[in-house]
């Protein structure tokens, strides 16, 4: 399973930096590897799953969930 979600704090970081130092916002989580993208492609079924009570570690409270392959595309 692959979870993927914002990372808003990135996004507000962004606001303010130049377009060749803006970074990454989106995480893809595969066990322990973490991978960040500017965009994502999902193939086949996901899920979006709100847990205000019960967050990710990270702490994360809205992602999506998905068991197929996802495409990335990081920016530079």
């Amino acid at each position: 399973m692959k979870i993927l979600h914002v990372f808003q704090q990135r996004i507000k970081k962004n606001i303010k930096a130049a377009p060749k130092n803006r970074e990454p916002p989106i995480i893809i989580r595969h066990g322990k590897k973490r991978t960040y993208a500017n965009e994502v492609s999902i193939e086949g079924t996901c899920k979006v799953i709100y847990s205000p009570d019960n967050p990710l570690d990270c702490g994360a409270r809205l992602w999506i969930s998905c068991d197929d392959d996802v495409q990335i595309t990081v920016l530079s």
